[in-house]
């Protein structure tokens, strides 16, 4: 790589020989820090030097050889037929997983992705390998420590689902009969105190009313905290219960609608305890929230049985404050809380707001805590069928500055890292014409492009820029310019302040 001084007037370096002039951008695929292997009939013609770390074999032991000779074998049967399966200018849609053999013993898992050039023999296959090695341990790592999250989630709500049922049993053995038996002696006392009867009975009563209304308060408390119809009867009867409860005491029309087996043992899928449990609190909470919405007048509950035997609980009313429900990826706390109370028993939690407005939840609980089946993933969009289009598209999430400009430096396409990069370069803040941008740091620019007389070539490579003012922009930016297509211009910007990574 031709490399000059910061100096501003420094004339260009003369352009380097072209050793691939038939494939487009490879003076990019070079300096790529992703590996990057080119082959043609089955041979490799281009090895990036990343790609020479990662094999730990200099080019000129890769050129010439077959890929296939670099994996291991057990993969590249599938492999080979993905790559053969595509058409020209189409990429694999999913990298393929194989794993790099050395020539010192050691092998690499890598991640690649292959498209076949839209070239006149198309046959021309340009692979980037990704070595996923530290990703991978860095994923298992995080799903050990999220199993291990899960893990005290799941032991969390069984203590604090225990505690309420302590609590409960304490509510309901020790405070419930304590003031029982003192109703039952103020009635006897009422009896036989007789010497001022107004007064005394009138005292007596009023004790007896506070009494009845402290037993009404642990009642409600002990059925807020754990109802015992759900411990005794099941899920079914305390949903019924709570309903109920809801209808009256907030004068809001409540429906239930239960399965034919729902009343009963169904020994086929029974609800476990723990499953029970959860989906009586999301319906509680839903239910809260849904009788707090302005405008509300009906809410309905209903349980019905899922795919693969789960049971499903639907929560849905007629507010007219439920617009303001979160996105799927961006719950609220309260939504939050009942994905992660589901989340132990592997259940999921779905919200929407209906056309006709309103609410709606729904959570589904699998039975005996077995996955349910993954939603299907959304199909990607189709990619364009030019080949140099195709090849921005490619490099465009590279982690160097990548851009594309007319002939006149009007700038067409640039990724994230070109645009932080320009950005300190620019005199008025805007990123509409390179040479515009680059007048301060590189004044004969415009010169140099207009002067080069071949219609595709490198017109610099590895082009020094002068620092910028901000801390934060790189102390040592290096340019490449391409010019291709009938004059237009492809830039390659590299930072080149960190040292490059040590080979293999």
């Amino acid at each position: 790589m031709v490399r000059t001084p910061s100096a501003p007037n420094t004339p260009l370096p003369p352009p380097p020989a072209a050793d691939h002039p038939d494939l487009p951008g490879w003076q990019l695929l070079l300096q790529l820090p992703s590996a990057v292997l080119v082959t043609r009939a089955q041979r490799i013609v281009l090895a990036n030097p990343a790609a020479q770390r990662l094999f730990g074999q200099p080019e000129a032991a890769l050129l010439g050889r077959s890929p296939l000779t670099l994996f291991q074998p057990e993969a590249l049967p599938a492999a080979r037929a993905r790559i053969r399966a595509l058409q020209p200018g189409e990429a694999t849609d999913t990298p393929i997983a194989l794993t790099v053999l050395r020539p010192d013993g050691a092998s690499r898992p890598v991640d690649v992705t292959a498209r076949l050039l839209a070239e006149p023999d198309a046959g021309t296959v340009l692979l980037v390998l990704h070595d996923v090695t530290a990703l991978r341990q860095e994923r298992a790592e995080l799903l050990r420590s999220q199993a291990a999250l899960r893990q005290l989630a799941a032991a969390q709500h069984q203590g604090l689902d225990e505690a309420r049922q302590a609590w409960a049993r304490a509510l309901h053995d020790e405070l419930q009969q304590t003031l029982a038996v003192i109703r039952i002696e103020l009635a006897t006392a009422n009896d036989r105190l007789a010497s001022d009867p107004a007064t005394t009975q009138a005292r007596l009563a009023r004790v007896s009313a506070l009494a009845l209304a402290a037993l009404a308060a642990t009642r409600r408390i002990v059925n807020d905290l754990r109802p015992p119809v759900l411990d005794d009867l099941g899920l079914a009867p305390a949903l019924e219960w709570l309903v109920g409860q809801v209808g009256r005491s907030e004068q809001v029309a409540c429906s239930l609608h239960l399965p034919a087996d729902a009343t009963a043992e169904d020994a086929a899928a029974p609800c476990s305890a723990a499953a029970a449990v959860a989906l009586y609190q999301v319906a509680q909470a839903a239910l809260d929230h849904a009788t707090r919405q302005p405008g509300t007048r009906q809410v309905a509950v209903a349980l019905s049985r899922g795919v693969a035997g789960s049971w499903v609980l639907a929560v849905s009313g007629d507010g007219e404050g439920a617009g303001g429900l979160p996105p799927a990826d961006r719950p609220t706390p309260w939504l939050l809380a009942l994905q992660e109370r589901l989340r132990p028993l592997g259940g999921v939690l779905h919200w929407a707001r209906p056309a006709g407005g309103g609410l709606r939840l729904e959570a589904t609980v699998p039975v005996d805590g077995q996955r349910l089946p993954p939603e299907p993933a959304p199909a990607e969009a189709a990619a364009e069928t030019n080949a140099y289009a195709l090849l921005l598209q490619f490099l465009y999430r590279a982690p160097v500055g990548l851009l594309q400009c007319a002939a006149d430096g009007t700038i067409e396409m640039l990724n994230p890292p070109a645009a932080r990069w320009l950005l300190p370069y620019s005199p008025d803040g805007s990123l509409d014409n390179l040479f515009t941008v680059l007048a301060g740091a590189l004044p004969r620019l415009r010169d140099a492009v207009a002067a080069f007389e071949p219609a595709n070539g490198t017109v610099c490579d590895g082009l020094a820029l002068p620092p910028a003012a901000p801390r934060w922009a790189p102390a040592h930016l290096q340019l490449s310019l391409l010019q291709h297509d009938g004059g237009r211009l492809m830039v390659l910007l590299r930072d080149d302040t960190a040292p490059p990574p040590p080979a293999g």
